[in-house]
């Protein structure tokens, strides 16, 4: 539709889009390592490996192999039915979060209902294993995972130089669903173009 439409090269460029870092033999090759019992600790979050991934690959044998599997899975799966301990964690409709998929582009989201179970963001779960350890400070001492990214973003405010105060920016971003510095410098160099100047002036 993208190619019809013609947006490519105006809102879409393939060039653009984000690289995938892993592989299927890097993957492969950390499943024999927890095969051979050289992974210590297995943390499982938004996958499936037993599912996933080939029969021949033998996930299920080397996650029986790890010295502890947590799964973060919001339901019994293939995966979560080996781990050896499981912490069920919310839809990402009902957490806080943020990604950077390119550079310039930074994605915010924000929860769209409330919890139906009783389970917790993995935000939340990750800081507060980090307060029973004793590592709370490691995340700046924020007591939850809306604090913690708040703050991250009042970072991004600061480092990418967005006009106006932060209140400003973080509600513009939240109703934006992020804040799109390369589509800002697109829009700044249509608006100094020449060409669209005196289109504007007529």
């Amino acid at each position: 539709l993208n190619i019809i439409r013609g947006n490519i090269g105006k809102t879409i460029f393939p060039g653009a889009m984000r690289r995938v870092r892993s592989s299927a033999s890097k993957v492969q090759g950390f499943v024999q390592a927890m095969r051979k019992g050289e992974v210590g600790l297995v943390l499982m979050h938004g996958a499936n490996l037993v599912h996933a991934l080939p029969p021949s690959f033998e996930v299920a044998y080397g996650l029986k192999q790890a010295d502890l599997v947590v799964s973060f899975a919001s339901h019994l799966d293939e995966s979560a039915k080996l781990a050896h301990l499981v912490l069920p964690a919310s839809h990402s409709i009902e957490s806080w979060g943020d990604v950077r998929v390119v550079p310039g582009v930074y994605g915010l989201t924000q929860p769209a209902m409330r919890t139906v179970f009783d389970t917790r963001s993995l935000g939340d779960m990750l800081l507060g294993i980090a307060d029973v350890a004793g590592k709370k400070s490691a995340f700046g001492g924020h007591d939850g995972f809306e604090s913690y990214l708040k703050a991250s973003w009042q970072k991004l405010h600061q480092s990418i130089g967005a006009p106006g105060d932060f209140k400003k920016f973080w509600l513009e971003s939240l109703e934006r669903g992020g804040y799109f510095a390369a589509a800002n410098l697109e829009e700044k160099k249509k608006a100094q173009d020449p060409k669209n100047k005196k289109v504007t002036e007529k």
